[in-house]
């Protein structure tokens, strides 16, 4: 069989109004800082990079769709592994040909398609960010269950990149959703509560969950004091008062397992109900974005480096 030549494709991109210390790579992904001198105004720090995908022939998509999971993915592991807020991807450039020199000489057709891609954070990047996020993707795309890992973590960052309180919780349930259903054993069976409890009483350690419900002791005891708001479907279990009694016996991973009930409850009237919730469910999914946020990130965290 005749060897395919190697067409040599390169992506750029642009991350907008974020600095970075120094330029940074790692296996063909290379970020590098740039800033603007700008007269009577101060500086504009930007970042340029690229990636680097090797194909098989002049397939272009498939140059696109692997570069596109390298960039979507570090940016992701990005928003996991640093806590990063904001980092969001608006549009990604079709590869461009590298070697065309070499490829024209063989008499092989060059694909050429050019568009700018452009990334935005709201904070400075560090080289250590860097590394611990491509050290992070690197884990996940070896884990077996790369596929549901890659869609909990796009969500994750495409949430954190909202700005409205209801677009933010829905896609950080999506992210935790996919999550869940990754992590319980039977994904297809069972219902959502059960999976949940199953997330709170055996992925996290007790002293990893009492980390986690006193770092977000505030939405806590937003929580505890909603009595009469978040009840089981028999009416008979007031899951707040549920975690009010786990955090008096120092019973955490109950606690965690209860706040995701309360959260759960919220999901439900906003998934199941008007979009146009009054004032107090408004103010309620704004409450538990933060903690929601803090268990999917945690939970990402624990499931592939082993710790939080």
């Amino acid at each position: 069989m005749e060897e395919r030549p190697v067409y040599k494709w390169k992506i750029n991109f642009h991350i907008e109004d974020v600095k970075l210390d120094k330029t940074w790579g790692k296996n063909n992904l290379v970020f590098f800082p740039k800033v603007e001198k700008r007269p009577n105004w101060s500086d504009k720090n930007d970042i340029f990079g690229y990636c680097r995908i090797e194909t098989a022939g002049d397939n272009q998509e498939e140059a696109e769709r692997k570069g596109k999971e390298i960039i979507e993915g570090v940016v992701a592991s990005c928003s996991v592994s640093t806590g990063f807020e904001t980092l969001q991807i608006n549009y990604i450039q079709p590869p461009q040909v590298e070697n065309e020199t070499e490829l024209k000489a063989m008499n092989l057709p060059v694909t050429r398609n050019i568009g700018p891609i452009t990334l935005y954070a709201s904070r400075d990047l560090t080289a250590n960010d860097l590394d611990l996020s491509y050290a992070f993707f690197e884990k996940v795309k070896v884990n077996p269950n790369v596929k549901e890992l890659l869609l909990a973590m796009n969500w994750f960052q495409r949430a954190t990149a909202y700005r409205d309180p209801y677009d933010r919780f829905i896609a950080f349930w999506i992210s935790f959703n996919a999550f869940y259903n990754l992590f319980y054993p039977n994904p297809s069976t069972d219902d959502d509560a059960t999976k949940m409890e199953h997330l709170a009483k055996n992925l996290f350690e007790e002293n990893e969950a009492q980390k986690l419900v006193i770092d977000m002791n505030q939405v806590v005891s937003k929580l505890t004091s909603a009595k009469g708001i978040y009840l089981s479907t028999s009416g008979n279990t007031d899951w707040a008062d549920k975690l009010e009694e786990s955090m008096k016996n120092s019973d955490f991973r109950d606690a965690l397992h209860y706040a995701l009930r309360c959260i759960y409850g919220i999901r439900k009237t906003l998934f199941h109900g008007d979009r146009d919730t009054k004032e107090k469910e408004k103010k309620a999914i704004q409450d538990v974005n933060p903690m929601l946020k803090q268990i999917i990130r945690r939970s990402l965290l624990k499931y592939v480096n082993g710790k939080i």
